[in-house]
């Protein structure tokens, strides 16, 4: 799980995802690669309260530069690019977010 995310691949995997615009199958199948892809690399996941969350849709994503002085799960990375993908986006609970760094 050491290994750094390559974002073209990611995009390549995102992309086929969001390609199919209903709740197929093969929607399913492209959700569970892109989610098998994120998780075989080095990642954190933050949990977040509604009001103060980046993301307003689920799947949607970001390429984050972690400021110096953060603190918190992403310190490890200080000073390096991460890629924020929302995977849980619900009112009234606790939305959650993958992070990974990038190559």
């Amino acid at each position: 799980m050491s290994k750094k995310l390559d974002l073209d691949d990611f995009l390549n995997y995102h992309r086929e995802f969001n390609s199919i615009p209903t709740w197929t199958k093969e929607k399913h199948s492209k959700l569970e690669d892109l989610l098998k892809y994120l998780n075989e690399h080095e990642h954190t996941t933050i949990t977040s309260q509604h009001k103060n969350f980046p993301f307003r849709k689920i799947w949607e994503y970001d390429v984050f530069d972690v400021p110096q002085t953060v603190r918190g799960k992403l310190y490890q990375w200080r000073g390096k690019k991460v890629l924020r993908m929302c995977i849980n986006y619900r009112m009234y609970s606790r939305d959650k977010m993958i992070c990974c760094p990038i190559k």
